[in-house]
């Protein structure tokens, strides 16, 4: 990892833009320096940005506006504290979390559509819901679907949280969660002997099957396939590769990012388009892009014939 040594006024500025993360050790003596002051660094997860202050008003500013939020590194000379940068810029850090949202998408038009499997509407509001399959054998002691998870997020972007449901066949199964707005994904954790899900299970707004599809698991799959990811109230985000291919029609992958308790805020395409063929491939992104959160990263895929195909794509990720 390179860190820059950048002014104080700068790395306030670029860890504020780009949602890096502070770090901080105390001046020490055998640095070689007696005044009172501090090393601060700004990670992201491929570079660094470092400065030393020691004026009586930089400490202050950063004793109340950075200090009570930042990491501080085990007091020790600057030589060894940078060495421990590394580590510390790893995820492993309480809070952080890493994954890989992939999904695929049906297309014969040459219209820009999300990578989802299954159409997915989000209601926005915190409620009960339900959940209900199509088939009577995604039951509890059925050959399909026995239990299934969903993880969500609340309206104001609060979350991930869970919630494990034993699935009642075509019989619509309540929601013990009355929070629920926003579906990162849905997965079937248990199965009979037909080894997933026989029927399309669809989230529901409403209680007893009642109003509308939020999102479904497609027969067989035993998960959503939705190439999108939640980025929580708090967190900043980095997608730090793409990947994907289709079955017959070339096209352009695009990462997407939008608020999702915002409406008026528009959506934005963060940083990365690739093209992609028949083969598959995966391009990391040399300068990782960051998205602080509250946000809902999501690929676009944007065919180039109206030929029919399947899109099959996905996102790799790191947060804290």
């Amino acid at each position: 990892m390179d860190v820059f040594p950048v002014s104080y006024t700068l790395i306030k500025s670029e860890a504020t833009n780009k949602g890096l993360k502070y770090f901080y050790t105390t001046l020490l003596a055998a640095d070689g320096i007696t005044v009172a002051g501090y090393n601060i660094y700004a990670l992201s997860p491929s570079y660094g940005l470092s400065v030393t202050i020691t004026q009586a008003s930089d400490i202050t500013d950063f004793q109340t506006n950075i200090q009570p939020t930042a990491t501080v590194v085990n007091d020790q000379p600057t030589a060894q504290a940078q060495a421990s940068l590394a580590q510390l810029q790893t995820y492993t850090l309480p809070g952080s979390s890493s994954g890989r949202s992939y999904g695929y998408t049906g297309t014969s038009a040459t219209t820009t559509k999300p990578v989802r499997a299954t159409i997915y509407t989000p209601p926005g509001n915190n409620a009960q819901r339900s959940i209900v399959s199509t088939s009577v054998n995604d039951t509890a002691a059925g050959t399909g679907a026995r239990t299934v998870k969903i993880t969500y997020f609340d309206a104001t972007g609060a979350g991930p949280f869970t919630e494990t449901i034993t699935m009642n066949g075509t019989v619509a199964v309540n929601t013990v969660g009355t929070n629920i707005a926003l579906i990162e994904r849905m997965d079937v954790l248990t199965v009979g002997t037909g080894g997933g899900n026989a029927g399309t299970i669809n989230l529901q707004t409403g209680t007893g099957g009642g109003g509308t599809t939020i999102g479904s698991i497609a027969a067989g799959d035993n998960q959503t396939n939705w190439a999108h990811h939640y980025v929580p109230t708090g967190k900043t985000c980095y997608v730090i590769l793409i990947e994907g291919s289709a079955t017959v029609v070339a096209g352009a992958l695009s990462v997407n990012s939008l608020n999702p308790i915002n409406a008026v805020v528009a959506q934005v395409q963060p940083d990365m388009t690739i093209r992609h063929g028949t083969t598959h491939i995966s391009r990391p992104c040399p300068i990782l892009i960051p998205v602080v959160g509250p946000a809902l990263i999501f690929l676009n895929e944007k065919p180039d014939a109206v030929t029919a195909s399947t899109t099959f794509a996905g996102f790799y990720w790191i947060q804290q």
